[in-house]
């Protein structure tokens, strides 16, 4: 069954993640919910009941990551407005130009692609 289906549930999945990786590892994690989903299993349309499966456990990972991101995104916005204001020896040169870089790298980090968004975020702002 699992050499037959293979195939089918990994597309499945593929087709909501988008990301290779992430679904060959939820393939995975599919697999052993339909192994363990056997014995309520109906014993009617085996292939839709095993999509079902894939399609809402890729929804949910979805969901997830997208939560996971836009609270990396409020984190890190809320760690630029609570720097609070320029010290005492900066100038207002400098403050303006450091409200212009962050809104410019703000900017820029909602244009690229989710997966980049996300290393660049572990890697900078959660280390």
């Amino acid at each position: 069954m699992i050499t037959r289906y293979r195939p089918y549930i990994l597309q499945t999945i593929y087709a909501i993640v988008r990301h290779q990786k992430d679904a060959e590892d939820l393939s995975q994690e599919v697999w052993t919910r339909i192994y363990f989903s056997l014995p309520r299993y109906e014993r009617k349309g085996l292939k839709t009941w095993m999509t079902r499966i894939a399609v809402n456990r890729a929804i949910d990972f979805k969901r997830a990551t997208s939560r996971r991101k836009e609270d990396s995104v409020a984190e890190f916005e809320e760690r630029l407005s609570s720097a609070g204001p320029a010290p005492p020896e900066q100038s207002v040169e400098q403050e303006v130009l450091m409200r212009e870089t962050t809104e410019f790298v703000r900017h820029k980090l909602h244009q690229i692609p989710a997966n980049y968004q996300d290393v660049l975020l572990a890697y900078y702002i959660h280390q």
